[in-house]
């Protein structure tokens, strides 16, 4: 709790004047063709937003063992790669109901791979994920070494009462603390349940509502994560 709370805090940080401020103003027309770029084409009302790393896979240096990593190479580095359990099943059932989109602080060239990487192991397939964002399409704010998500480029013909994020780091959605669902990191543990018990919330407290950022005041009030379950509860 107290990590999720100092991020909470940080991101408040990240929203004054100082940070904010000295953020580079979007460039008017870049900014409208982003938009044009990344208009809604699927017929859903709401759509969620998913980050990469540390929410849907992990990937490190170091083989996560247990046989449940792939090997990739990025960029002349050796990285092994583990997707966050249930990952498939969740995906596939969410994708039946919501836009779907991918938004990672990585590069345009990592994400294509580990979208590869998930292609190949038949966990997604090439239309699952409508959209997939990177680092270009970030604010950087060098002093605190964070890369922020800004869904107003979304919005051509969506509106943010129909946007979830879903991110392990608070701090990338300064910008719409309202709308973000908060998950523990995934760090290999192939007994992590978090994707379960966000599909439930997803398709209990968020297909239907009216305003998701309502929905998300109510059950998180920005301080609470979706934790792992007590150990021995399992995934339902």
């Amino acid at each position: 709790m107290s990590k999720i709370k100092d991020e909470v805090q940080e991101a408040m940080i990240l929203r004054q004047p100082e940070f904010i401020g000295n953020m580079p103003g979007p460039d008017k027309m870049v900014f409208q063709l982003q938009q044009m770029m990344f208009v809604k084409r699927l017929p859903f009302k709401k759509t969620i937003v998913f980050d990469m790393d540390e929410t849907l896979i992990r990937a490190q240096t170091k083989d996560l063992g247990d046989n449940c990593s792939i090997q990739i190479n990025v960029d002349n580095q050796s990285l092994y790669v583990a997707t966050r359990p249930h990952l498939k099943e969740v995906i596939e059932n969410l994708s039946k109901h919501f836009e779907l989109i991918l938004f990672t602080a990585g590069s345009q060239k990592y994400a294509n791979v580990i979208i590869n990487v998930l292609l190949f192991q038949n966990i997604i397939k090439e239309d699952t994920f409508a959209l997939t964002l990177t680092r270009n399409e970030c604010f950087e704010v060098p002093e605190k070494k964070v890369y922020i998500k800004d869904l107003a480029k979304l919005l051509s013909n969506r509106s943010l009462e129909d946007i979830v994020i879903v991110d392990n780091k608070v701090q990338s959605y300064t910008l719409h603390l309202e709308n973000g669902i908060p998950i523990s990191d995934f760090k290999g543990d192939q007994s992590d349940c978090m994707l379960k018990e966000l599909e439930s919330f997803l398709m209990t407290y968020v297909l239907n509502c009216d305003d998701v950022r309502t929905v998300i005041r109510e059950r998180f009030h920005n301080s609470v994560k979706l934790q792992r379950a007590e150990p021995g509860t399992g995934c339902e």
